[in-house]
């Protein structure tokens, strides 16, 4: 890209063009390379988990043997599960459960090789 020559101001402007788009896609890629490892610590899920069964045991011990309570316990412990779930899952777009498409951007990189 460097060594094109910008001859008039057409030639210029895309030769600028394609530079600024050479960068961005630079960017683009460290920033995809920089997403592939998770940002939440192991650790800080394994604690996290700990707590949250220690309490609701907890909870359940406490709790009167009655069915409402019960299913109370069960429905709360669901959904902070799921919420658990969901955050480590979509810590890590590219892998996983739930994952990007990276379909449209290799089509892109093909309409852009073949011009």
């Amino acid at each position: 890209m460097l060594t094109l020559e910008a001859k008039d101001e057409k030639k210029s402007w895309a030769k600028t063009a394609a530079l600024n788009l050479t960068q961005e896609i630079s960017g683009i890629r460290w920033k995809i390379y920089n997403d592939l490892n998770a940002n939440i610590p192991l650790e800080v899920v394994i604690f996290l988990i700990a707590l949250l069964v220690t309490v609701f045991f907890n909870f359940g011990v406490i709790s009167h043997h009655h069915w409402t309570a019960a299913l109370g316990l069960v429905t709360a412990s669901i959904c902070v599960s799921g919420a658990i779930f969901l955050l480590v899952e979509l810590d890590r777009p590219f892998q996983g459960f739930f994952t990007v498409p990276t379909d449209p951007l290799k089509s892109a990189v093909d309409i852009i090789k073949t011009g």
